[in-house]
């Protein structure tokens, strides 16, 4: 599971049609102010020039600002980590025009 997008890699330069892949993920739970319990998917994915790079086992590209993340995580309702990465990865300001790879 991957997403191709468009990206700005640090500094600014754009990168167009990057391959962006979940890595790994775990679910947190944060304390509010008034003993409230807000738990989290906190989530890394790697990303690589294209798909092509990835295949030919080229090293992930290091890019702050679609590195590393977190999104809400419903104890009830979720039920697949990677897909919720995915879509909270998709809406993400710092990534545009995602398709699934």
């Amino acid at each position: 599971m991957a997403i191709i997008a468009d990206i700005d890699l640090d500094g600014g330069i754009p990168l167009s049609g990057a391959y962006i892949r979940y890595m790994d993920g775990y679910v947190k739970v944060f304390e509010g102010d008034e003993g409230t319990k807000e738990w989290r998917l906190i989530y890394d994915v790697a990303v690589y020039k294209n798909q092509a790079a990835r295949a030919a086992g080229d090293a992930a590209l290091s890019v702050r600002a679609v590195d590393h993340f977190k999104c809400l995580y419903d104890l009830d309702t979720t039920t697949n980590v990677p897909t919720l990465a995915y879509t909270d990865l998709k809406a993400r300001p710092a990534i545009s025009n995602p398709v699934d790879a």
